[in-house]
């Protein structure tokens, strides 16, 4: 009779075993009829976000429709053709394409803004909808803090200003004719250092306007026209060797340089760019003909205005090396948003979205004792001469090096990087350091 007990009590417990697997089952088939859930919900269309969506679809083990991004624009513009564009080195056709023809069909596209974030429910408010995810990923990058520099936002909305910027493709294409446009006078190009979206903006702007001007219009014009380097920053680059290496350029192209002094205001009326000294807080006005701005930047409002996400600091409260929340931990973010490194490439976003997917990944095969960690890895990229550029790694700066200008590099920029972003990186082809190999995050 014991015996007879322990089987039927074996047959009971196999069978609720059962029962629950097919409970599980069915409840994840019907949650995935439901039009509002996706196992990965990503928040950003930049190019962190196209990036880690691509990368998901081809590194972990995910169903069509798996993941949804969600975003207010339709185009994907590649970041660092931006600055080209206006440089007259890169059309924006070739660097801006319709998100619809360039992800996966498989991945879920909706076209919203979310207005509120409710990670404690695993759900996203994107208009008149609730998104439901079991992964969330932000890659919202961050938006100019127009209110850090008086009448900056006005200006640069009126051709007459003299005030320009690459912070968007609009904006670039303004820039473009504003420097085909200019005659001769003062140009000053200001960057917001590690409070700007792209560092090397500036530095790469001054330096290809400079040849612009003396290669198309003549030494004559260029000897007539001041060009100015601004910064808060106390110098070039964070690297004392490569900052040397940058003076040197500099002062061979005879662009001179200010540093510690921010931006608060411009007068655009009078084309007058007010600074504050760092060191003794006392104002110091600039005349200019024309103004190029690198602005600070702050989290995107739907980010900031989540007290769950964010730190006592304003910025995510993640950790810089898993990119995970602290908190909520099926939560990531990618890019910009990430505030880390300071000084942010294509290089880190790459290193960032693998990074994010294989713990992704190391979490879904139950493997969370296990973790990829981003070590900072970023470079830049910086238009030292004609026709070449200097590469710069700036991982770790006990590390640094110099490395000498390079065509071949230059060629990449300007010839094969977008290409490569539209072809391969979004498609799920192309993993930086491994090339084409795809990572083992198991390794």
């Amino acid at each position: 009779i014991r015996l007879k007990m322990l089987g039927l009590i074996k047959i009971a417990k196999g069978s609720q075993r059962s029962l629950t697997s097919a409970a599980r089952q069915s409840f994840s088939q019907a949650r995935s009829l439901n039009s509002n859930y996706s196992k990965f919900l990503i928040v950003g269309a930049g190019n962190a976000g196209v990036t880690v969506a691509s990368n998901l679809l081809s590194l972990t083990k995910t169903t069509p429709y798996d993941i949804r991004v969600v975003d207010p624009n339709t185009a994907v513009v590649y970041e660092p053709g931006i600055d080209l564009v206006a440089a007259q080195l890169q059309t924006p056709e070739e660097i801006k394409a319709s998100i619809y023809e360039t992800l996966n069909s498989n991945i879920k596209i909706h076209n919203g803004r979310v207005t509120e974030f409710k990670p404690e429910s695993n759900l996203a408010v994107v208009n008149d909808r609730v998104f439901e995810y079991d992964y969330l990923i932000l890659a919202t990058g961050v938006v100019p803090a127009f209110d850090k520099i008086k009448g900056l936002e006005d200006a640069l909305s009126d051709p007459e200003s003299g005030v320009v910027s690459t912070y968007n493709l609009d904006y670039a294409e303004r820039t473009k004719v504003a420097f085909e446009n200019f005659v001769r006078g003062n140009a000053i190009f200001y960057n917001s250092a590690f409070e700007s979206r792209n560092f090397q903006s500036a530095i790469n702007l001054a330096l290809l306007f400079e040849s612009d001007i003396r290669q198309n219009r003549g030494n004559s014009i260029r000897d007539i026209s001041t060009l100015e380097y601004v910064s808060p920053f106390g110098t070039f680059l964070p690297l004392a060797k490569n900052s040397l290496e940058l003076r040197k350029i500099f002062e061979g192209r005879g662009i001179s340089t200010d540093f510690g002094l921010t931006l608060t205001g411009i007068d655009k009326k009078k084309k007058n760019a007010v600074f504050v000294n760092n060191a003794n807080n006392k104002k110091v006005t600039k005349k200019y003909d024309l103004l190029y701005v690198s602005p600070p930047t702050k989290l995107d409002p739907s980010v900031s205005g989540c007290k769950e996400l964010t730190n006592k600091d304003g910025n995510l409260d993640i950790n810089p090396r898993t990119l995970t929340h602290n908190k909520y931990k099926n939560v990531f973010a990618v890019g910009h948003c990430t505030k880390t490194p300071e000084i942010y490439s294509q290089k880190a976003l790459l290193q960032q979205c693998l990074t994010v997917s294989g713990n992704v990944s190391l979490r879904e095969k139950g493997k969370q004792d296990k973790q990829v960690t981003y070590e900072g890895e970023s470079e830049l990229v910086i238009f030292s001469g004609k026709n070449q550029c200097l590469s710069i790694d700036i991982t770790d700066p006990s590390l640094e090096g110099v490395n000498d200008p390079s065509a071949v590099e230059y060629y990449n920029q300007v010839h094969l990087g977008h290409h490569k972003f539209f072809k391969l990186q979004i498609k799920g082809h192309w993993f930086g350091s491994t090339w084409f190999r795809k990572p083992n995050f198991e390794a």
